[in-house]
């Protein structure tokens, strides 16, 4: 088993001092209830903290307790999650909201392997929850602490953060013991702000981390090569041409209903390429639209998700018969409560000032 190179009272006393001096004030951290917790954790995953931080509050304003979530239809939650990415995590809160409202009375398991079979419900979020809310003394092992750890005992190897068994056993016993267990929620914490706000990936703050006396790797001046960062994925260019169909104020827009990530959300009808002299044939096959160009501008608007940077061409257009599919309907986009994607209005916010100048 891994082993801390000083006694867990003097880590532990050390990181909690730290934390109570230079944690961040954050919106989630002024409440306590486990709803909150899990809220903020969710969003926390794959998300900025500065980007969390504008939304948690507006969520909650929709969504002020785990029933009115439960009671929301999936729609709903999908278009209070827009902007945030990754939606496979606002299906899953819907989905364990209800699980939750019907099987335990609305108020989230503290339980550990209870929690863990909660759709979207892993062992850090599992153990963020109850160690924030329930002050159980459970692990969590995040990308910051994994970081954290890995430098500090000047681990060398390769290792994946979320299946090091050996970090998580360390953890595990770590916060068995009283000065880490009678602080649960704030050691938890601490380790993550810790990691976050010094230990960064790029630049560690080694003058400004309460355990550097300690650090393994910084004793060898190591703290800058490990762990290795990995090389981020080849960004892919990705070109579609856009139908804007507009009639008082209501876009004809389609709904995703097999391709991920955003199955569920309404769309602009597109295509594949840049516009050209096929491009009406092809949304007549492909939608069953039957296009009557006015203008194409060919100045792309472009967004970019994840590894994919997305280029879009609009093309302003009436139809000429009435369309028949359940698939589409005539949906305004800044009013309506169904699910649009983040990049609908980035097109037509782009389109309408540049036409409007």
């Amino acid at each position: 088993m891994l082993k801390l190179p000083i006694p867990i009272e003097d880590f532990a006393t050390r990181l909690l001092e730290w934390y109570q001096d230079n944690r961040r004030e954050l919106p989630w951290r002024n409440r306590s209830s486990a709803y909150h917790i899990w809220i903020s954790e969710v969003m926390l995953q794959q998300t900025q903290v500065k980007t969390v931080v504008q939304r948690f509050e507006e969520f909650l304003e929709t969504y002020p307790s785990l029933e009115h979530l439960a009671n929301a239809e999936e729609g709903e939650v999908l278009s209070s999650w827009a902007g945030l990415g990754y939606y496979s995590r606002a299906r899953n809160l819907h989905q364990t909201a209800k699980i939750v409202s019907k099987q335990y009375s609305g108020e989230f398991p503290s339980d550990y392997e209870l929690a863990l079979q909660l759709p979207g419900i892993g062992r850090y979020t599992a153990g963020a929850i109850l160690s924030i809310a329930f002050g159980k003394a459970v692990p969590i092992l995040d990308v910051n602490i994994y970081r954290l750890l890995i430098r500090y005992l000047k681990i060398r190897e390769k290792t994946h953060h979320l299946d090091n068994k050996a970090l998580w056993k360390l953890l595990g016993w770590m916060v068995q013991q009283p000065t880490a267990s009678n602080n649960i929620g704030n050691f938890n914490q601490g380790l993550m702000e810790l990691g976050s706000l010094i230990c960064r990936p790029r630049n560690p703050q080694c003058s400004l981390c309460p355990l550097v006396q300690s650090c393994l790797a910084f004793q060898e001046g190591v703290q800058n090569t490990i762990p290795r960062i990995k090389k981020r994925p080849l960004l892919r260019h990705v070109h579609f041409t856009v139908a804007l169909i507009e009639k008082n104020g209501n876009y004809l827009l389609e709904r995703n209903s097999s391709t991920p990530p955003l199955k569920g959300f309404w769309e602009l009808p597109k295509v594949s390429g840049q516009p050209d002299k096929n491009t009406s044939e092809i949304f007549s096959r492909i939608h069953s639209l039957d296009l009557r160009v006015k203008k194409v501008i060919f100045a792309p608007i472009t967004h970019q998700i994840t590894s994919r940077k997305l280029y879009f061409y609009p093309l302003l257009a009436s139809i000429k018969s009435p369309f028949v599919t359940k698939d589409f309907r005539w949906i305004k986009p800044y009013e309506d409560k169904h699910p649009i994607a983040t990049y609908v209005k980035k097109i037509l916010k782009s389109v309408e000032c540049s036409l409007g100048s």
